[in-house]
């Protein structure tokens, strides 16, 4: 049973971090194609920075503590794991400092900063940065 539920967590583990780099990646895209001006777009990647990264992302963290916890014989002094923790507060940075105020000024009427872009792209690194110290650990 254990073994089982290990799998299905690993699997499960990796396939929402897939899913996190998607939705990130996605972001750069909509503010490449034009979220710092046009509302509707503004307002996706609001929602994709909301709900896909911070309440996706979150259970993912959960999700690879339970994990760790369970499975990992890895002590808690492992480098790997805390470079993922220190990207995912990269990853919160841009989301709360850079993202959601230049959001918020294009869906008041204004136009957004190249800071809306650099959030995406901060997101989208560390993302990368993640997933490469899951791959290599």
């Amino acid at each position: 049973m254990q073994n089982g539920l290990i799998t299905g967590l690993r699997h499960l583990h990796r396939s929402v971090g897939y899913l996190l780099f998607v939705i990130a990646l996605a972001n750069v895209v909509l503010a490449l194609a034009g979220a710092r001006e046009k509302a509707a777009l503004a307002a996706w990647v609001g929602r994709l920075s909301r709900i896909g990264l911070r309440m996706v992302g979150g259970v993912e963290l959960i999700i690879g503590i339970a994990m760790w916890a369970i499975w990992l014989p890895v002590p808690a002094t492992a480098p790997w794991i805390w470079g993922t923790l220190l990207l995912w507060g990269a990853i919160e940075f841009a989301n709360v400092r850079l993202i959601k105020p230049q959001v918020a000024t294009v869906l008041g009427g204004g136009r957004a900063t190249s800071a809306l872009i650099i959030g995406t792209f901060i997101q989208v690194g560390a993302l990368t940065a993640i997933i490469g110290l899951m791959t290599t650990r």
